[in-house]
């Protein structure tokens, strides 16, 4: 019975797609003028079908990901750790937080040409720019993270004769548990942002290059099809952050 509830509820998430494809459909079947604007359900499929024989849309696909994912990597690791050791020192953090608010503020793609003159337009530059977008918001929130300690706790290990240390490990780090999980989940979005863009500036290869090369062919189907492989990269990026996010919990806990 209860499996039967979940189908149906499954089921019914599938309705607005399948309305929206039908729509899509009737709208420009035999309509050259709005298949050119719109696309159509039959070129969007057959796009996906020859670039998948050509390879294509495994490699593109692969390399986006690929550079998402070690931006995210390192972005949201070494994020996390100097927003966590910044806890330690609050002078610190006081005299560089508007300087992290200024490099957070600046919009990737205003800093993104200075990463490719400075790293070059291969996969350093790529993974430079995903860095760069995942970075600023995993320090801030783990250091939010950090500052949300329950002070009872800390003076709590303190009487029982505890460090610095052992204040960070047993009551600092498992309280911002849920605040760097938070910004793994919306560096998942991020991270694909930043490799897209750094892609749509120089690249021969990936989901961004694809965009640019269907932009100047006007293919209004590829484009969708581009669009929808970056939401199939975002989303593995994001159960990826969900996984981990549950890794570390575990991780933690088993510490205490």
């Amino acid at each position: 019975m209860n499996f039967s509830k979940s189908l149906g509820k499954r089921g019914l998430t599938l309705v607005p797609l399948i309305v929206l494809l039908t729509v899509w459909h009737f709208t420009t079947v035999h309509q050259e003028r709005m298949e050119f604007f719109l696309g159509s359900p039959r070129l969007f499929v057959h796009e996906a079908v020859r670039l998948a024989a050509s390879g294509e849309l495994f490699t593109d696909t692969f390399t986006t990901l690929a550079e998402a994912f070690l931006g995210f990597g390192i972005g949201n690791v070494a994020g996390a750790a100097l927003g966590l050791w910044l806890w330690q020192w609050p002078l610190m953090f006081r005299v560089l937080k508007p300087y992290f608010m200024f490099l957070g503020s600046v919009p990737i793609f205003a800093i993104a040409p200075l990463v490719v003159i400075w790293f070059g337009t291969g996969w350093p530059a790529k993974i430079a720019v995903t860095t760069a977008s995942t970075f600023f918001l995993a320090v801030a929130q783990a250091y939010r993270g950090a500052l949300q300690a329950d002070q009872e706790y800390l003076d709590l290990v303190t009487s029982f004769g505890g460090e610095r240390q052992d204040e960070f490990w047993k009551v600092v780090v498992p309280s911002s548990i849920s605040w760097v999980g938070s910004a793994l989940q919306i560096n998942a979005g991020q991270a694909i942002t930043g490799a897209v863009i750094a892609e749509y500036l120089s690249s021969e290869r990936g989901l961004g290059h694809l965009a640019v090369v269907a932009g100047g062919l006007y293919n209004t189907s590829l484009l969708l099809l581009t669009a929808t492989l970056m939401w199939v990269v975002a989303s593995i990026l994001a159960w990826l952050a969900r996984v981990l996010e549950g890794l570390l919990r575990s991780q933690v806990l088993a510490r205490l």
